[in-house]
């Protein structure tokens, strides 16, 4: 059973993450429906960490030339203050909030960025990404993932196609670091969660290795066209995922 498992996250991140090289990311938020799914609940959020630290470094390697690594310096205190915070909250509250307002803010993107056609909705700075890491490692850690959430800081930045997805890569490796390492001290990252993370994750690199070389085929309008549509339903199967929740809030 266990190898069957395995098998079928195998290839749920090799579809999971070749869909994200060409929507600006979302595999994470992808495969998280289908861990929680397989697994359920609990035990989603510390596989999908795993697995997306196996796919940060194998994106960033692909697209290395194109990392901001000043933008890297910016968000990486925030985002291990977040990470951590947020592995806390997982092992102690529920995370319901988090997500359908993380669902809401991503539905919101289609009206921002006018279905892709509009390059940027205001103008971001570096210093900003301070907080919105500590939000993003606050999310990924609580809920599992949460690249979707700082697309439109990257576009707004000016970040498109393999600068967007490779600074995004190392940043999200600096979340998945810290969260994994705050799991396992907290008692949410047991073995066969590992394990799972890690056959995940072997699949994701595959899908980026076989996917990136296709990625400049890609022009910058069509590229944001389709990181606003992974948005809107990233956003959607958030909302999905906690529908009884909000069903048990309508009663």
């Amino acid at each position: 059973m266990s190898l069957e498992v395995e098998g079928a996250l195998f290839a749920a991140g090799f579809a999971c993450w070749a869909i994200s090289t060409f929507t600006a990311g979302g595999g994470s938020v992808m495969i998280l429906m289908i861990v929680s799914l397989v697994l359920g609940g609990p035990g989603a959020a510390p596989v999908v960490g795993v697995a997306s630290f196996v796919a940060g470094p194998a994106r960033a390697a692909a697209l290395w030339s194109h990392i901001d690594w000043g933008l890297v310096r910016w968000y990486a205190p925030g985002a291990v203050a977040g990470a951590y915070t947020g592995a806390w909250v997982l092992s102690r509250l529920s995370a319901h909030w988090i997500e359908v307002m993380l669902a809401l803010f991503l539905l919101s993107t289609v009206w921002q960025y006018r279905l892709g056609e509009r390059p940027r909705s205001f103008r971001m700075r570096r210093p900003w990404f301070v907080p919105v890491s500590f939000c993003s490692g606050l999310v990924s850690g609580t809920v599992g993932a949460s690249g979707l959430l700082v697309n439109p800081f990257y576009l707004n930045y000016g970040l498109e196609k393999e600068s967007m997805l490779a600074t995004r890569a190392v940043n999200s490796t600096v979340i998945q670091v810290v969260k994994i390492a705050a799991y396992a001290a907290l008692g949410v990252l047991d073995w066969p969660l590992l394990r799972y993370g890690l056959a995940a994750g072997a699949g994701a690199a595959t899908a980026i290795a076989i996917a990136n070389p296709w990625l400049a085929r890609l022009t910058h309008r069509r590229f944001r066209q389709l990181a606003v549509l992974a948005m809107f339903l990233g956003g959607l199967a958030m909302l999905w995922r906690q529908r009884s929740f909000l069903a048990a809030l309508a009663s």
